[in-house]
């Protein structure tokens, strides 16, 4: 296994409305294949994407909500 950089956009079991984004390092046993990330970080939270790398979001879907 080998450590990845990857970007999760995920939203808060407490605050469901508003999504939110992490880049953490996780476990990926080949490139390409699929990313294991800490239990401790999936906590709480229902994931919605992996990306690789730093990913910066510039915008999304409901973000006006937040204004």
């Amino acid at each position: 296994m080998q450590l990845s950089q990857v970007t999760v956009l995920y939203y808060d079991y407490d605050q469901p409305l508003f999504m939110r984004q992490a880049t953490i390092e996780a476990n990926q046993e080949d490139k390409g294949s699929r990313v294991h990330l800490p239990g401790e970080f999936e906590q709480g939270k229902v994931i919605i994407a992996v990306i690789q790398g730093d990913a910066k979001i510039l915008s999304h879907a409901g973000e006006r909500v937040q204004h």
